[in-house]
């Protein structure tokens, strides 16, 4: 009798056991199944947000909300009411083809820091024109925010505002025509943006007069 009670309980535990076995294997595999759901999950997350990204800020640039109240939808803003809805919305910048005097305009995510100012230089403006290959080091010596193009046919200005960009390019003009040395075109860079934080305007922020 005692035999037999110790043969049933060990057939107990040993069904105990494999239904233990078989509840563990299950929550294994439930374990496993959510794991590769969320990996899958990150993965489509990843993929999809780059291509979101400015096109989200640019659809925050046109919410009425204190919440897109930051730099980049600021000058994104004032692009959009100057040159309309922009041509592309690519990754970290939105742009505009032949608008006004320029033949491309960009709005970076990214701040862009040049010259030790910390200022938001996200405005890029770009127009067709030929920069000598000897004069590529004097506008980098005038201003890290202009830039020219490979083929030298494209010149550059990037900053806080479209104002300082027509003023960059103005400037550079002047040194690749002669006019002035970048030590020179500095000095003047400078005096013109004083003046214009007290309220006096310059036609070199106000228009492109290159000639």
């Amino acid at each position: 009798m005692g035999i037999r009670t110790r043969r049933i309980s060990n057939e107990k535990c040993s069904h105990f056991i494999h239904g233990l076995d078989f509840v563990f294997s299950g929550i294994l595999v439930f374990m496993q199944r959510m794991i590769a759901a969320g990996a899958a999950w990150i993965l489509l997350a990843a993929c999809t947000l780059p291509s979101r990204m400015g096109e989200t800020r640019y659809e925050g640039a046109q919410a009425d909300s204190k919440e897109y109240a930051d730099w980049s939808n600021i000058s994104t803003n004032m692009m959009i009411e100057k040159y309309g809805k922009p041509d592309r919305v690519e990754t970290r910048r939105l742009v505009w083809e032949n608008r006004g005097p320029w033949k491309r305009i960009l709005v970076w995510d990214e701040m862009g820091f040049f010259d030790n100012a910390r200022v938001a230089r996200n405005i890029e403006d770009t127009i067709a024109y030929e920069v000598p290959d000897d004069k590529r080091e004097a506008l980098k010596t005038f201003s890290l925010g202009l830039h020219v193009s490979a083929g030298g046919d494209e010149l550059s200005a990037r900053s806080s505002s479209e104002e300082r960009n027509i003023l960059l390019i103005n400037l550079a003009d002047d040194i690749v025509k002669g006019r002035l040395s970048p030590e020179d075109a500095r000095l003047s860079y400078l005096r013109t943006l004083q003046l214009a934080a007290v309220g006096k305007s310059s036609p070199k922020m106000e228009s492109l007069s290159i000639h």
